[in-house]
C-alpha cells in the first residue's frame, strides 16, 4: 500500500519485510518548493543569472561556505557535482556523478591511470544569515516564507574551484600515472579555464599540463603528499584547490614465512574460459586474481588448498586482508592462526580474490557479478592449479574453503564440472557460514540507506555497490525494491532454480561451518527493538535535514515498523515510514541465529559532509547468514531458532553436507575462524586425521569422520544403531553386534 501526500510519505510493507520502492523524489520536490517560495516573491528562475541556486539543492558539501584554502577529498569532489546538478535549472554543463565515476572508473581499472578531476562553476545561494536579517520568516503555522528583501539583498553569487584524483583507490604505488581529461571537466565555468597547472607533490614543483596528457610521476618515500592545482581563467584569475593522496612503498615480500615465488607469478589474474549470458543481456567471462603463497619455493605448488573470497562490493577484504585478518588474525594474541597451521603441515595457500575490473562489453565497472560468472572464474581457478599440479609432478588433490559467497561460486562450480566430465581433482569442499540457502540485510537498513542515498554521494555509492548490484540481488532473501508483492528479487529466484539443478558436488568430501548457533541461541533477546537513531543537525543556516530511526524485524508474524525517515532540510517535512511483518513460523529474521554483521554500526562511519551527525546505536549486529542457512538445513521446521544440537543431522539428512560445525550457546561473527574447537576440528578434517572408536557403543551414534579407526575389540549393543559416514574405515581389532544391533558403514 503506498500513500503520497504533499509533504507527507508513507510507505507500509507487508510479508517477509519486502516492500516496494518508494515513488518519490525528494531532490525534485525540494527543489520544486523552494522555487514556489521564490516565487512568491517575485523571483523567477530568470533572475538567477549564474543558472544554479544552490539551496535548491540539499546542501551536504555545504559549498556557500566552502573556502578555497580547504583541502578537499574524492568525495567532496562528486558530493559537490551531485549538489550542483540538483541545483541547476539547466544541467547540459553538469555532469552526472555516474558517468564522472564511471569514466574515472574506466581509465583506473583499464589503463592503470589514475584520473583528475575538475570542477569550475558559478552559483547563486540565499544569504546564510537569511534569517537574522530578515530575508526569511516563519507564519503562525511555523511555514517559512520568503521576503522582498531577498531580491534585493539576499543572493549571493560565488565560484567554486575543485581539483582532486578520482581513483577510489586508498593508496597509490610510489610509480603514479596521473592524467587530466575533459570528460572529468566539469561546470558552468569550465569553458574560462585557459591554463591548469599541477604541483603532484613530488618535489618538482608545478607544471603545465594539458587534457589528455599523462604524467609519470615517481615518489621517492611514502606517505601523504599534497597535490595542488591551479586553474587560470581567461580573465586572468587563478583559483587553486589541494588535495591528500597516500603513497605506499611497493614490496613484494609481504608473506615472510610463507616463502616467495618470482613476483610475476605471485598474483596472476585470470579469465574465465566459460562466458556467462546473465539475465542482463550481457555474455562475457568472468575475471579474479589468483596469490601464491608456496610452502616449498624448490617445488613449486605442491600441496594446495584454494581460498575462495567472498562479497566485498568495495574491494575491502584483498589477499593481504583477507590473509592478515581471517586466515591469520594477528590481534587476538596469536591464538588463531589457521595458515601458520596450515603451513606447518606443509600445504600452499592459494587465494582467489573476485576484484573489481572495467568490463568493455557493458562499458562499466563490475564490482560483485553474477554468481555463475564468478563461478566459472572458480572453475578456472581449479583448472589452472590443477595443471600446476601436473607440471609439478604432485599426485595431490585440490581442497577449496569456499568463505561466505565464496561457498556458493565454488559449490557451483564443482557441480558445473561433475556434470560436464571436467576432472576438478578435489578432495574436500569446505563451505564457511555460506549463504547456502540466502542471507540477511535488515529491511529496516535497506530503506534508510536507499532513502538517504538520494542525498548523500557517499551512501549513495554503498548503496550502489552494496545492494544493487547481482550478487546481493541473488543471495539477499528479502530485497528492498521488490515492488509491490513480498517476494525477493527475480536474480534469485534465478539463481536457486539453477544452483538447485545441479545438486551438491558428488566426488569431494563437503563440509560446512556455521557460526551461528546449533542450539537456538538468538543474536538478540527481544525482537523488534530500535538497533539505531540519528540526528542531522545544522548549524549555519536556516535547514536541518532531520533524522532517522531502524528497528529490527518481529516474529512470528508480528508487524513492526522497521524504519521512520524525516527529511526536515526541505523546509516542509517529509516523512517516510516503512512497515514489516516477521515470518510466519518463525523467529525474527534479523536476530536468528547466525554469523553475524555489524552494519547498524558500520552505517553509523558513513560521513554526511558538513552535518554533525548524532548517532544513537542500540543494536551493532544482526543475524547475516542464518545458521539454517549455512548448513543448508532442508528439515521440516521452519523456525529458524530451532534447537539443532540434540541431533545429528547428517544422520537424519536434514543437511547435504558429510559433516559440520557449529557453535552451541552462542553466535559468531561471519566467516571467521575464532574458536580453538573450530580450528581442531577443521584442521583434522582437513588432514583427514583418524576418528578413534574404542569404548562399546552403548546408544545410537552416526559418526561422521573422514577417517575412521575401530581399535581393540568393540561391540555395538543389543538394540543400537551405529553409522558410520566416512571416506575410510579401518577395523584394527574385532568389531561385534549383539542381538538386534544394526551397524552402518557408508563410503567405506
Amino acid at each position: 500500500m503506498k500513500r503520497i501526500i504533499y509533504g507527507f510519505f508513507i510507505l507500509k510493507v507487508f510479508l517477509s519485510g519486502a516492500f516496494a520502492q518508494p515513488d518519490i523524489d525528494i531532490v525534485r520536490k525540494h527543489g520544486e518548493y523552494i522555487d514556489s517560495l521564490l516565487n512568491t516573491v517575485n523571483i523567477p528562475r530568470q533572475d538567477i543569472e549564474t543558472g544554479i541556486l544552490y539551496n535548491r539543492a540539499i546542501p551536504i558539501a555545504a559549498l556557500q561556505r566552502f573556502k578555497q584554502t580547504d583541502t578537499i577529498s574524492r568525495g567532496y569532489f562528486l558530493q559537490a557535482a551531485l549538489e550542483l546538478r540538483n541545483a541547476a535549472y539547466d544541467t547540459r554543463q553538469q555532469r552526472e556523478t555516474k558517468d564522472l565515476r564511471r569514466i574515472a572508473n574506466k581509465y583506473t581499472y583499464r589503463d592503470n591511470l589514475t584520473p583528475i578531476g575538475i570542477l569550475f562553476s558559478e552559483f547563486t545561494h540565499i544569504d546564510t544569515l537569511a534569517k537574522e536579517k530578515g530575508f526569511i520568516e516563519f507564519n503562525g503555522n511555523g511555514k517559512p516564507q520568503f521576503t522582498r528583501q531577498l531580491k534585493e539583498d539576499g543572493l549571493v553569487n560565488k565560484k567554486v574551484f575543485l581539483a582532486t584524483s578520482l581513483c577510489r583507490k586508498r593508496e597509490l604505488n610510489s610509480h603514479v600515472r596521473f592524467i587530466l581529461l575533459e570528460e572529468l571537466m566539469t561546470g558552468n565555468r569550465i569553458d574560462e579555464i585557459m591554463h591548469i597547472q599541477v604541483d603532484f607533490g613530488d618535489g618538482i614543483g608545478f607544471r603545465n599540463i594539458k587534457p589528455g596528457e599523462i604524467i609519470e610521476i615517481n615518489y621517492a618515500k611514502q606517505g601523504e603528499k599534497t597535490i595542488s592545482v591551479i586553474a587560470i581563467t581567461n580573465d586572468g584569475n587563478s583559483f587553486k584547490s589541494t588535495s591528500i593522496v597516500n603513497v605506499r612503498e611497493d614490496d613484494d615480500l609481504i608473506w615472510g614465512e610463507y616463502g616467495q615465488i618470482p613476483p610475476e607469478h605471485q598474483k596472476i589474474e585470470i579469465e574465465a574460459d566459460i562466458s556467462y549470458a546473465s539475465p542482463d543481456g550481457y555474455n562475457f567471462p568472468g575475471k579474479g586474481e589468483l596469490t601464491y603463497l608456496i610452502h616449498d619455493i624448490e617445488n613449486g605448488l605442491q600441496k594446495p588448498v584454494l581460498i575462495v573470497n567472498g562479497f566485498d562490493p568495495e574491494d575491502d577484504i584483498d589477499d593481504e586482508e583477507l590473509f592478515f585478518k581471517y586466515l591469520n588474525n594477528d590481534t587476538l594474541d596469536g591464538k588463531y592462526k589457521f595458515a601458520d597451521e596450515l603451513h606447518a603441515d606443509g600445504y600452499d595457500i592459494v587465494i582467489l580474490n573476485f576484484q573489481p575490473w572495467y568490463s568493455n562489453d557493458m562499458d562499466e565497472m563490475i564490482w560483485v557479478d553474477f554468481l555463475q560468472r564468478n563461478a566459472f572464474v572458480v572453475v578456472e581457478a581449479i583448472n589452472v592449479l590443477n595443471d600446476s599440479l601436473a607440471d609439478n609432478n604432485s599426485n595431490e588433490e585440490l581442497v577449496i574453503v569456499g568463505a561466505s559467497m565464496g561457498g556458493l561460486t565454488s559449490r557451483y562450480a564443482l557441480s558445473y564440472m561433475e556434470q560436464n566430465e571436467m576432472n576438478h581433482n578435489t578432495r574436500m569442499w569446505i563451505s564457511l557460514d555460506s549463504p547456502q540457502e540466502g542471507a540477511n540485510i535488515p529491511i529496516g537498513l535497506q530503506y534508510f540507506i536507499a532513502i538517504f542515498s538520494l542525498i548523500s554521494e557517499d551512501i549513495e555509492q554503498k548503496f550502489e555497490k552494496y545492494l544493487k548490484n547481482p550478487a546481493a540481488k541473488q543471495m539477499l532473501l528479502d530485497y528492498w525494491s521488490t515492488g509491490d508483492y513480498p517476494e525477493p528479487h527475480e536474480y534469485r529466484d534465478y539463481w536457486f532454480n539453477d544452483l538447485e539443478s545441479m545438486e551438491f558436488p558428488a566426488q569431494p568430501r563437503n563440509i560446512t561451518i556455521s557460526n551461528g548457533s546449533l542450539n537456538g541461541t538468538t543474536l538478540h533477546q527481544t525482537t523488534g527493538e530500535k538497533a539505531l537513531e540519528l540526528e542531522i543537525k545544522c548549524s549555519w543556516n536556516f535547514f536541518h535535514l532531520g533524522m532517522g530511526k531502524i528497528w529490527t524485524t518481529e516474529s512470528y508474524g508480528e508487524e513492526i515498523r522497521v524504519t521512520f525517515i524525516e527529511v526536515s532540510a526541505l523546509i516542509l517535512p517529509i516523512f517516510f515510514e516503512g512497515y514489516a511483518i516477521g515470518l510466519e513460523d518463525s523467529y525474527s529474521l534479523d536476530g536468528s541465529p547466525g554469523g553475524y554483521r555489524k552494519t547498524f554500526k558500520q552505517i553509523t562511519e558513513s560521513p554526511m559532509g558538513d552535518y554533525t551527525l548524532n548517532w544513537d546505536l542500540y543494536i551493532e549486529d544482526h543475524s547475516f547468514i542464518p545458521t539454517k542457512s549455512s548448513l543448508a538445513y532442508s528439515g521440516s521446521n521452519p523456525d529458524l531458532s530451532e534447537d539443532l544440537s540434540g541431533r545429528n543431522l547428517v544422520g537424519t539428512g536434514e543437511t547435504p553436507f558429510d559433516n559440520y560445525w557449529g557453535l552451541t550457546g552462542g553466535n559468531m561473527e561471519h566467516a571467521t575462524l575464532f574458536d580453538s574447537y573450530l580450528m581442531f576440528w577443521l584442521l583434522r578434517e582437513i588432514n583427514c586425521e583418524p576418528y578413534y572408536i574404542v569404548r562399546p557403543i552403548n546408544f545410537d551414534r552416526y559418526i561422521t569422520a573422514c577417517n575412521v579407526h575401530v581399535l581393540n575389540n568393540v561391540s555395538v549393543k543389543s538394540g543400537v544403531k551405529l553409522t558410520i559416514s566416512a571416506e575410510n574405515v579401518v577395523i584394527h581389532g574385532a568389531f561385534e553386534t549383539e542381538d538386534d544391533a544394526r551397524l552402518v558403514i557408508k563410503n567405506p
